[in-house]
Parts: structure tokens; sequence; C-alpha cells
């Protein structure tokens, strides 16, 4: 007689799908859970019916119900990042209870919330908006398009103002005398 599989022991499809509510990687907590790797893809490939085994209808509701998790993941991400983004994350919260002008009791909530977070925001229209918000190429791509060293790249600036930095760096050579491409940069050298 073949042992059960873990598919159908719903602890183990419970600690799974905590785990991936909770951001974990859906392969990462499979093995968590007491799942070998190669058994979780085994029970996605059923689950698209392309495993030689065959499919079943237990593998396409965990599939299913993995998809759920995952969205549910990055829902809670999403809100928890635009809060934080757009400066509506709580930093600290105080209820206290006062008297109100007819002698009654009520509670007051006081709220101190995070300031709005630039970074946030552009990571957030990185990924969702358009190549208008595409990001600043990182130091390295600076280093080489400069070859002058290391340039502190302002992480707030856009694709634009960038390309107006590289072209200013590009005609100053020119303009002080016909300077080659591996010079040091103005300001640069010792």
């Amino acid at each position: 007689m073949a042992r059960p599989s873990l598919i159908e022991n719903e602890q183990t499809v419970q600690a799974i799908l905590e785990a991936v509510r909770a951001g974990v990687p859906p392969s990462t907590a499979a093995i968590a859970a007491g799942v070998k790797e190669s058994t979780y893809l085994e029970w996605m490939q059923r689950a698209r019916g392309t495993h030689r085994r065959g499919g079943g209808q237990r593998f396409v509701e965990f599939a299913e119900a993995l998809r759920a998790a995952e969205a549910e993941f990055r829902r809670r991400a999403q809100i928890t990042h635009t809060g934080l983004a757009l400066g509506r994350t709580v930093k600290r919260e105080v209820i206290r209870t006062v008297i109100n002008e007819q002698g009654a009791h009520e509670q007051v909530v006081e709220r101190e919330y995070y300031p709005p977070n630039a970074l946030a925001l552009q990571w957030a229209l990185e990924r969702r908006g358009g190549p208008e918000y595409s990001p600043v190429p990182t130091r390295d791509v600076v280093e080489d398009v400069t070859a002058g060293g290391p340039v502190d790249a302002d992480p707030t600036a856009t694709r634009q103002d960038l390309d107006r930095i590289l072209d200013r760096y590009a005609a100053a050579p020119a303009a002080a005398g016909g300077a080659g491409a591996g010079d040091d940069p103005p300001g640069g050298g010792d």
C-alpha cells in the first residue's frame, strides 16, 4: 500500500499557504513544511496536468489556493508600501481618555505618521508605471559611462536628469581643449 501523499495532509497544506501569505516563496514554504522540493514541483506539474502520473482535483485546488495566498501577500505588501510612500504609515499611536464638554468620558486617538518616502513611491512607480518611471542607472553603469571613477547619483533623479548630467560631462572635455574620454572628470584627478 502506498503511503498517503502530503498534499492530502491539511495541516501541511495550511502551513505552506500560511507561509506564502507571509511572503515566503512557495517552494521554500513547502520545504519548511516538510515537503521535498521535487515533490512540490511534481504537485505543480500535476496541477497543470503536465506530469506523467497525471493530475487531479486536489492538485488543482492546491495550486489555486497557492495563487490566492501569493495574491494576498502582494496585496498586503502593496498597501503597506503605498502607505509608507504616501506618509500614511503610523509611527506611534496614543489613545487617551478625556472628559468632553458634557462631562462624558471619550477616547481620543493621537497618531504620528512616518513622513512620505519618495524612494518608496519611486519603487512602486517603477514596477507599476510605464517606461517614464524606469529606474535610474546604477552606480556601476554611471562609472562605465563616464570612465572617470565613482559618481554619486542622486537616487531621486529622473532618467532625464541623469542624461543632462552625462551630456554636460561629455561636453566639458571638448570645451576644455579636447581632452579624451580617459581623462579625469571635471573637478577630479588628484
